[in-house]
Order: structure tokens, then C-alpha cells, then sequence
């Protein structure tokens, strides 16, 4: 079906005409930057610069471009061996968007890497990614610092009880658990976590060490 376009080509083929406009032009303009910082890094090289750079991974920021990289994960891409958004992209609706992602991950085999850090998710667009995920075989999935609540708890711990399950390491951050569900996470040795116990339970606990401290 694509054999006479390029391999960009065949993942701007469910764009309109006018977000593909948008989007060759926000490509072109990527491209123009990325040849001015690696000439401007030759330069610090070349001169013996003390200068230390951290690792420059464009990442997608916005919706066309979070798109664009949806439609190659749909497609099993080789070179998408990780998918990452984080609170720097600055995702719009990011409960809406996860539906997106939920989707495009349901046949994909190739991407081992999911982050997903501080876009804003709560329950309503985590738990769908993660029912979705829960048979992909993963090294990293990286939830921390969302709207989490009882129900991506729930589903998390359900999923990594499962004997089968392929997730090598799950980072869900600082999330606020019961006892009870804090007690069951602990289980699961590649999950990190630090449990929040809910404004009642600490008042309950403050109010009862004061009145000890006063006995």
C-alpha cells in the first residue's frame, strides 16, 4: 500500500492536509535547530571546552508530534523501542490523550520503555494505558507524579500479581494508599513506590501521638 512513499511518509498518512503542513514545518524547523546544536557542540569539542552537555532527546510536545510517534508505535517501528512524555511536554488533556496511547500500544510488540511522568493522568486515562499494557513485556513503566487514585492502585497491584505478567520494573512515585493496599504493593519487589496515607489517617495518628505525649 505505501511502497512508493518514505518511511516518514506512511505515518502522516491519517493527517489532514493542513496538520501535515504544520507538521513539515515544525520538522524543518526541528531540523534546523538540531544542525545548530551540534554545530555549536563541535565547536566546545574542538576548542577543549570544560563545557559538560546532558543527553539532548527532543521529545514530542505537541499534539502532532505525539501523534505522529503514536502512529509509528501503532505500526510496530523499530526505532520506537521507548515512548516518553513528561511534565516538560506540557500535555494537554491528558486523560483524552491516553485513550490515544491505550490504542496505539495494543498491537505493538516493539517498545520495551513507556514513561509517562507528571502529564496529569488520573484514573479515568491511566487505568485503560495500563489494562492495555498488562501483556506487553516492558523494562520500564514509568507512571510517577499523576493524579493517581484507588483505581490505578487496584489495577496495578491485580496486574503484578499475575504470574505471568512481563513488567521488569513499574516506578508509580508517590502515590496515597490505605494500609491495606500499601501492605499488598510491598509484595511486588520491582514496583517503587512511596505510600501517602490520606489526611484522615495522619490526623487520626497525630491526634494519637499527642494525646500520649500528654499522658
Amino acid at each position: 500500500m505505501y511502497e512508493d512513499h518514505t518511511i516518514e511518509e506512511r505515518y502522516l498518512h491519517n493527517f489532514s492536509d493542513k496538520e501535515k503542513e504544520v507538521f513539515c514545518h515544525q520538522h524543518e524547523k526541528w531540523e534546523k535547530n538540531m544542525a545548530e546544536y551540534k554545530g555549536k557542540l563541535y565547536e566546545l569539542i574542538f576548542s577543549d571546552s570544560p563545557a559538560i552537555f546532558a543527553n539532548y532527546d527532543p521529545k514530542p510536545n505537541t499534539f502532532l508530534e505525539i501523534k505522529y510517534v503514536l502512529n509509528r508505535i501503532k505500526a510496530n517501528d523499530p526505532r520506537d523501542t521507548a515512548f516518553e512524555l513528561g511534565s516538560m511536554d506540557k500535555v494537554p488533556n491528558a486523560d483524552r490523550l491516553a485513550l490515544d496511547i491505550a490504542k496505539a500500544f495494543r498491537e505493538n510488540t516493539v517498545c520495551k520503555k513507556v514513561i509517562l511522568s507528571g502529564i496529569g493522568l488520573t484514573d479515568k486515562g491511566a487505568v485503560p494505558i495500563l489494562r492495555t499494557l498488562r501483556h506487553n513485556q516492558l523494562d520500564l513503566l514509568d507512571i510517577e507524579n499523576n493524579k493517581l487514585g484507588n483505581d490505578s492502585v487496584q489495577t496495578i497491584d491485580e496486574i503484578l500479581s499475575n504470574p505471568n505478567n512481563k513488567w521488569n520494573k513499574v516506578i508509580l512515585g508517590q502515590i496515597q494508599t490505605t494500609q491495606e493496599q500499601k501492605k499488598a504493593l510491598e509484595r511486588h519487589q520491582n514496583l517503587s513506590f512511596v505510600s501517602v496515607l490520606p489526611r484522615q489517617k495522619i490526623s487520626h495518628l497525630l491526634r494519637n501521638f499527642l494525646l500520649k505525649q500528654h499522658s
